[in-house]
């Protein structure tokens, strides 16, 4: 038992820096711009006059359906 102090000492690192990454993923972000990058929005969902109800009730098929699928 000549090197006890290296065991307790990396375990207190990997508390220290799994405790840092946890904090920084939980820590509130503020954005005051758009972010700048290679984006792209993929689709719109927007009934067309008059068939919002038809819309909403395809959307909904849809999402059982995904989970009849899983």
């Amino acid at each position: 038992m000549k090197h006890r102090w290296l065991g307790r000492a990396s375990a207190w690192v990997l508390v220290f820096v799994f405790s840092t990454f946890v904090i920084a993923q939980n820590a509130p972000t503020v954005q005051k711009e758009k972010p700048q990058g290679p984006y792209a929005r993929i689709g719109f969902f927007r009934a067309l006059d008059g068939h919002w109800l038809e819309m909403e009730t395809g959307y909904v098929r849809h999402l059982s359906d995904e989970q009849r699928d899983n």
